[in-house]
C-alpha cells in the first residue's frame, strides 16, 4: 500500500465543516485558534450537563425529513464539494464516492420510531430513514454520486477510517474523487444519558471549562455533535481539472487494541502501533512530525495513557493540542473535524492551542500548546483518534510538494 500510495498520491481538495464551533472553514478556525470554547448548559433529566450545540440547519426539502446527523452532513459536505469546485469539474458521476463515518448513526430517527410504535402508528418513511447507511445514502442521492458509497462505524474514531477507506478506493483505482468524512447529532437525550451514566462526561461550574485535556483536574470530556467532510481524490485527477490542493494524505492506519471495550489499552501500545504504521506508510520519519491533534478527551484514564503512547513514540517531544474544548467531542464525526483542523494548520503555519489544559497533570507530560497559538513552519501533520472497543486511527497529512 505504502508503494501504491508513493505512486498514486492521494490529496485533499475540498474542506468543510459544520459545528458549534462554526459552519465555514474561516469562522470554524478562527473559533478553534482562539481556544474559544463554544459550551453551553443543557439539561438532562434533573441535572444540567455541558453541551457543545451546534446551530440550526437551513432547511433543504429532502434533507428536512431525515436525521439531524444527515442534514449537518450535507451543511459540511456540500462546502466540501463547492471548495473543490466539483459541481463545474466534469468529473463522471460513477467515478464519484461517498465514505461517511458515524458512531451512532441516525439515532433521532430510531427515538422517532420507538415514539410511533408506542402510538400504534408506524411512519413508512422511517424504514429507510433510520438506517445507519442514509448518512452516504442521502450525500450519494444529493450529489447524484454513483461511485463507491458507505457508511462505517468504528466508534470515536469511525470519520478517521472513512478517509482511510476513501484512500484506499482511490489507490484501488474504484473512484477518482470521494468525499469522506463524518457527522454524529450526539446531543440526543439517550446517548447524553448513557455516558454521563458511564461517567464519562466531565463536570465544572463553568461549562466552557468541562473539557479539560490534560489538566491535573480532568474529570471529563464534554459531547459535541456536526459534521466535517473532505474532497480526497488522486494527484492525477486534481492535476487534470486545474485544483487547488490543500495538503497530502501522506499516510493512515487504523487498528484495534483487541483488548478491552472502554477505549486505549494501559499499555498504550495500540494506540502507539498506528503512529508507527502511519509513518510507515507516509515514509516520515519520527523527528519530521511537527505537530499531533490528539485524542485529547478529557478523561483521566484515556488522558493518561494516551500522554504514555505519544512519549514512547515522541521521546524529544512534539508539539501537540487537543480541539475537543472547543468542538466538544463530536463522537464519530471528532476524527474529521481534527483532520480539518490539521490541515488548515498546515496551511496557516500556526498550531491551535488546548484550552483549560493548565496546570497540566504529572502524568501527562507533553508539549501541549496552550494559551495562545504557536506559530510553525511544519510541513508535516499527524491527527490521532481513539474509542470504545478499542478502535484507534491515525492520519498524516503533509504539504503536496512534501515527498
Amino acid at each position: 500500500m505504502a508503494l501504491l500510495l508513493r505512486e498514486t498520491p492521494v490529496v485533499i481538495t475540498g474542506l468543510g465543516v459544520f459545528s458549534a464551533a462554526g459552519i465555514t472553514i474561516s469562522e470554524f478556525w478562527e473559533t478553534v485558534n482562539a481556544g474559544r470554547s463554544p459550551a453551553q448548559w443543557r439539561s438532562l433529566g434533573k441535572d444540567q450537563v455541558a453541551v457543545c450545540a451546534a446551530p440550526d440547519i437551513p432547511r433543504q426539502p429532502f434533507v428536512s425529513r431525515l436525521d439531524r446527523s444527515v442534514q449537518m452532513a450535507w451543511a459540511a459536505a456540500s462546502q466540501a464539494w463547492d471548495d473543490a469546485r466539483l459541481s463545474t469539474a466534469g468529473v463522471p458521476v460513477r467515478r464519484i464516492g461517498i465514505v461517511a463515518g458515524t458512531s451512532r448513526g441516525p439515532a433521532g430517527q430510531w427515538m422517532k420510531s420507538f415514539r410511533c410504535l408506542e402510538a400504534g402508528r408506524m411512519l413508512p418513511g422511517l424504514a429507510a430513514n433510520s438506517n445507519i447507511a442514509s448518512l452516504s445514502g442521502a450525500l450519494s442521492i444529493l450529489f447524484k454520486a454513483q461511485g463507491p458509497s458507505f457508511t462505517v462505524s468504528a466508534a470515536c474514531a469511525s470519520s478517521a477510517n472513512a478517509i482511510a477507506l476513501a484512500a484506499q478506493q482511490i489507490l484501488l483505482g474504484t473512484a477518482d474523487v470521494i468525499l469522506a468524512g463524518g457527522a454524529e447529532a450526539s446531543l440526543n437525550p439517550v446517548i447524553l444519558s448513557q455516558l454521563h451514566a458511564a461517567g464519562v462526561l466531565g463536570s465544572h461550574p463553568d461549562p466552557k471549562r468541562t473539557c479539560r485535556p490534560f489538566a491535573k483536574d480532568r474529570n471529563g470530556t464534554i459531547l459535541g455533535e456536526g459534521a466535517a467532510f473532505l474532497v480526497l481524490e488522486s494527484a492525477q485527477s486534481a492535476r487534470q481539472r486545474g485544483a487547488t490542493v490543500h495538503a497530502r494524505l501522506a499516510g493512515w492506519s487504523v487498528a484495534a487494541e483487541g483488548h478491552q471495550r472502554t477505549g486505549i489499552s494501559e499499555t498504550a501500545g495500540g494506540l502507539r502501533q498506528v503512529m508507527e504504521n502511519a509513518m510507515e506508510m507516509s515514509g516520515f520519519a519520527v523527528g519530521e512530525i511537527g505537530y499531533v491533534n490528539v485524542h485529547g478527551t478529557g478523561t483521566a484514564l484515556s488522558d493518561a495513557q494516551e500522554a504514555k503512547a505519544l512519549q514512547r513514540m515522541f521521546p524529544r517531544g512534539v508539539p501537540c493540542s487537543s480541539t475537543k474544548p472547543v468542538t466538544g467531542h463530536c463522537m464519530g464525526a471528532a476524527a474529521a473535524l481534527e483532520a480539518v483542523i490539521s490541515i488548515v494548520a498546515l496551511q496557516q503555519h500556526q498550531l491551535p492551542p488546548t484550552a483549560n489544559c493548565l496546570p497540566l497533570a504529572p502524568d501527562c507530560s507533553l508539549d501541549l500548546i496552550h494559551t495562545a497559538p504557536r506559530p510553525s513552519p511544519t510541513r508535516v501533520v499527524m491527527s490521532n483518534s481513539s474509542g470504545f472497543w478499542g478502535h484507534n486511527a491515525s492520519l498524516i497529512f503533509s504539504q503536496e510538494d512534501g515527498r
